[in-house]
């Protein structure tokens, strides 16, 4: 089998070997151009490319491939690669999710397009210029969100409250392909598994703590997984199945990440659905609990390989992204003295390197996973574990940079 990998992680955040070894395909891989000597320890026939999220020639360069020797499979796991991966599936022929599917789950406005008679979603509407936004305002009034139709980490999501935010959203000008929706109260749950076939193989709800959009504020983004006891955890996986069963998914199972409201009126209201492995460290909580690597399960689903989607734990827990402030970052201690931190990302390059804060949900300097008996405890442990680093990291604190964002 001669599979083509579209990459843009680091090897520490994924490990392709793991996910295929048992086929010993040969693997092209293409990737970052600051990832490509890393992966050539693993993969050989690893290529490194500039400007990689937005570089086209990726795409010529898999056609050239393919006409020298036929591809498999191609595999993407990055959100911004999906939809070009289901495109160049379809030109070259090759089984996967094709564009049509990718496209239902990127395109946020074509999404709410093929659910809004399946399940209650905001109002919602296209917006490519000012006079879209007008209208939905003069109709919805505040507050209302804006936001790229094909976003992701919350990046460009703006909560419109009043006169003056719409004053100052309009004078930076409204983008193409943007989309704006009622602003819905409530909490915010994400759900997270393995899909095929109409049903849920794998489903593992949690509530955020803080929310989506808590870097905005400098807070921490965290969650905890539900427990089966709580009323919205069946809830919440049979409003899942209804989604994936009205969007168009490939023949082979897909991972999947999606984010729900539950309103005080006791609603479960859309906010988007994606098919991949959600971000933060989603993976790594349900491999830590659950005892199953959705990531590498994904990535064989991909390859046409068989997957194993048992869980072979059951344990409860959460994790959460620490967000970098607006300086430098002079140190950080790594030695965790918790013994229920049960898994960790700490970016090697970030000591001494200069931040701004954050600008998506995702951006962190640490990010941690955390078990425990219970949502309380858990809650507890993330608060606990959020003032030790800040007692135990060092930054230069910017202050002109804090006022002029203020």
């Amino acid at each position: 089998m001669r599979v083509v990998v579209i990459n843009q992680f680091s090897p520490q955040r994924v490990d392709y070997l793991k996910a295929m070894e048992d086929q010993n395909p040969e693997v092209i891989l293409l990737t970052r151009n600051k990832h490509e000597e890393k992966f050539k320890k693993i993969f050989p026939k690893t290529i490194g490319f500039e400007n990689f999220e937005d570089n086209d020639y990726v795409y010529s360069y898999i056609n050239d491939l393919h006409t020298e020797n036929p591809i498999d499979r191609i595999v993407a796991t990055h959100e911004f690669d999906l939809v070009k991966a289901g495109q160049i599936r379809d030109f070259l022929s090759i089984p996967g999710q094709n564009s049509e599917s990718a496209i239902a789950f990127r395109d946020k406005y074509v999404m709410k397009e093929l659910l809004k008679n399946v399940i209650k979603t905001p109002k919602f509407k296209k917006v490519n210029n000012v006079v879209d936004l007008l209208n939905f305002k003069q109709i919805n009034g505040y507050p209302f969100v804006l936001k790229p139709v094909d976003g992701a980490g919350s990046v460009g999501v703006k909560v419109i409250k009043d006169n003056l935010d719409f004053e100052t959203i309009l004078k930076k000008g409204i983008k193409e392909n943007s989309m704006a929706e009622s602003f819905i109260e409530g909490e915010m749950y994400h759900v997270d598994g393995l899909f095929t076939d109409g049903k849920l193989l794998l489903s593992c709800p949690s509530i955020y703590i803080n929310g989506c959009l808590a870097f905005q504020e400098e807070k921490y983004v965290a969650s905890i997984m539900l427990e089966k006891e709580n009323s919205l955890f069946e809830r919440l996986n049979d409003t899942v199945l209804k989604v994936l069963s009205n969007l168009p998914t490939p023949e082979h199972a897909i991972a999947f990440h999606a984010e729900f409201f539950h309103t005080p009126e006791n609603e479960i209201i859309i906010c988007e659905i994606a098919s991949r492995v959600g971000g933060g460290m989603i993976p790594e909580s349900i491999e830590k609990c659950l005892g199953i690597d959705i990531l590498s399960e994904s990535i064989r689903a991909q390859c046409g390989i068989k997957i194993n989607p048992i869980p072979s734990k059951e344990k409860l827990g959460g994790w959460v992204i620490i967000p970098p402030k607006r300086g430098r970052l002079i140190s950080f201690n790594r030695n965790i003295p918790f013994n229920w931190v049960v898994d960790s990302y700490i970016k090697e390059d970030n000591i001494g390197k200069e931040f701004e804060g954050s600008n998506s949900s995702v951006d962190s300097i640490a990010s941690f996973v955390i078990e425990g008996e219970n949502h309380t405890q858990i809650l507890k442990r993330i608060d606990t574990l959020f003032k030790w680093v800040e007692e135990n990291s060092i930054w230069e604190i910017d202050r002109e940079k804090i006022t002029t964002a203020n």
